[in-house]
Parts: C-alpha cells; sequence; structure tokens
C-alpha cells in the first residue's frame, strides 16, 4: 500500500490513538453489549447530561437557523432565476438577429 507523507502520518496516528486511548471512545458501536472491552478495564459509559443537552440544542439552534437561511435565500434565488430567464431570452433574440445578418451579407448576387 503505497502512503504519500501526510496520509502515513494520519495512518501512524491513528494507529497511536487506536492502541492508546479508550477504544469506546474511538469505537463505541464495538462497546455496546461487548465481553472484548470491559474485560480490558474499559467500560462505556453515556455522556454526560450538559453535554447531550448541548448536542441536542446545536442540533436544533442549526436546523432553525437552516430553516431561516432557506426562507430568505429562496426568494432572492426565483428572482435571479427569473431574471436570468429574461436575459436569456434576450441574449436568443440577438444571437438570430446576428446569424440572419451574417446569412444576409454571405446571400448576395457576385457569387
Amino acid at each position: 500500500m503505497f502512503l504519500i507523507p501526510t496520509q502515513l502520518l494520519l495512518h501512524q496516528l491513528f494507529l497511536h490513538l487506536a492502541r492508546t486511548t479508550r477504544r469506546h471512545f474511538l469505537f463505541p458501536e464495538l462497546c455496546i453489549n461487548s465481553t472484548r472491552f470491559t474485560n480490558q478495564g474499559t467500560s462505556c459509559r453515556q455522556p454526560a447530561g450538559s453535554n447531550l443537552t448541548a448536542r441536542w440544542s446545536f442540533l436544533l439552534i442549526g436546523m432553525f437557523y437552516g430553516k431561516q437561511r432557506y426562507d430568505y435565500l429562496k426568494p432572492r434565488a426565483e428572482e435571479e432565476r427569473r431574471v436570468e430567464e429574461a436575459e436569456k431570452k434576450i441574449r436568443e433574440e440577438q444571437e438570430k438577429i446576428a446569424k440572419a445578418l451574417v446569412e444576409a451579407s454571405e446571400d448576395t448576387i457576385l457569387k
């Protein structure tokens, strides 16, 4: 397996963390009903109530902010889309006129 130096450093760091830290922080899904980790003296603990409250609070605040931001940006995007459609129609008309002028200048009696 070929790794560039930054990947190699990250890989080595991850391996070091996996060896030295409590495994239930890195692999929480393996701690549930697992005797492998409980035999090593590590126990899976629930996060503190304040941490859970903070996580859920930030999640709900983020959802509320996202909804507000979406409601703020949606009318602007619709307006921009409407303006682009109008500009596109004008541009297509100008291209038709330019193409017609080119064709008219090519059609001469001298050919």
